[in-house]
């Protein structure tokens, strides 16, 4: 018979093993986001992305994409299509290259989404900074199949060991517990008949659940901005100034140190998008007046110019000033009405091609 602790064990294991049933039968069938503060966990998950790619708008980039650009208007805009936010924190150019190459590692072709908005930044396309791969990390503790290898290319996927991979499954389960909050909010929501796929845009409930329904939303939620008050003035203009912070090292960048860099970057993104007859539109993200004025002379210019060169034909937006200093949280993440009037804007630029992209898939996959 087992004894007091073995009791204690099995029932722990079936309680974590239901969860995880709870969670896997969520993510087949809503848009549920876990792992809040760890971004790229997500990619590890196959209910998110296995075989969810031939009707995907997958919106990459920087945190300033995740807040900036809101999937459920994507949804509106095109209803044949669904819109995910795989942006990352501190995310890069060349992690958001590795990961695309995990997706189809880890998952194959049918992962790979039809349409890849890409929101960009200087900081983003400088792999700025250089010590930090949040991506990187994740793959290499959790994965069960891959690990990262440094490359004069840049970051790639390798195979990892059965032993290596054993090790990232293990750990990995011991990750679980954001992903059932997370699960558990949306079958809260859907118990509570206040299901609403987008908490940016949800607006705001009347009656005694109101607080509760949004902080479910919240939970379930890519976004962490949009419902905080804006950051004063002086303290913005006090984190871009501090000569020690994060800022000071963006602004002064020289794009022309890491002109090949940046070329065979753009090239990667590009060959990966022409393999699997993705449609790549690359959106240069608003940055805040005062971080706009930051950037030495010429640097900024030389920063598009390359990017520019590099990306050819692909279409490119470029929105670096189209928010005011009051449509910002931050430094760089929209208010939700500015990330409003941002999506909105992409949407129109991108509105054309994805129209006849979504009505060719439909034709394709009508019965005859």
């Amino acid at each position: 018979m087992l004894g007091a602790a073995g009791v204690v064990v099995a029932i722990y294991a079936a309680v974590q093993l239901a969860l995880t049933g709870v969670a896997t039968w969520v993510e087949t069938r809503a848009e549920v986001y876990p792992w809040k503060d760890e971004d790229p966990l997500r990619y590890l998950l196959p209910t998110l992305f296995d075989e969810r790619g031939g009707d995907r708008i997958l919106i990459m980039g920087p945190s300033e994409a995740r807040e900036d650009l809101l999937y459920s208007r994507f949804d509106e805009a095109f209803p044949h299509l669904r819109a995910f936010q795989g942006a990352l924190s501190l995310g890069k150019l060349d992690d958001t290259i590795l990961t695309l190459e995990y997706l189809e590692g880890a998952y194959g072709a049918d992962a790979m989404p039809l349409v890849l908005v890409m929101g960009i930044t200087p900081r983003f396309v400088g792999n700025l900074p250089r010590d930090i791969s949040l991506m990187s990390v994740a793959i290499n503790r959790y994965s069960p199949l891959y690990r990262v290898e440094s490359t004069d290319g840049g970051s790639q996927v390798a195979a990892k060991t059965v032993w290596q991979g054993m090790a990232g499954r293990v750990r990995f389960s011991f990750k679980q517990q954001k992903r059932h909050h997370a699960a558990l909010c949306s079958v809260l929501l859907w118990w509570t008949g206040a299901d609403e796929r987008d908490s940016a845009s949800s607006g705001v409930l009347s009656g005694v659940l109101s607080g509760v329904i949004q902080k479910l939303r919240f939970y379930r939620s890519p976004y962490k901005y949009h419902h905080l008050r804006p950051l004063r003035h002086e303290t913005i203009t006090r984190w871009l100034n501090d000569p020690y912070g994060f800022w000071h090292a963006v602004h002064a960048w020289n794009p022309s140190d890491d002109a090949s860099r940046i070329r065979e970057d753009v090239r990667r993104l590009r060959e990966i998008a022409r393999q699997h007859g993705i449609a790549l539109f690359v959106v240069n993200l608003p940055e805040h007046p005062e971080n706009r004025a930051g950037y030495r002379p010429g640097r900024y210019e030389r920063y598009l110019e390359l990017l520019q060169e590099s990306l050819g034909d692909t279409p490119f937006l470029n929105l670096r000033d189209m928010l005011s200093d009051a449509e910002f949280y931050d430094v760089g993440h929209a208010t939700l009405a500015g990330a409003t009037r941002v999506t909105d804007r992409v949407i129109d630029f991108i509105k054309t091609e994805v129209d006849e992209l979504s009505e060719a898939r439909i034709a394709k996959v009508k019965p005859p």
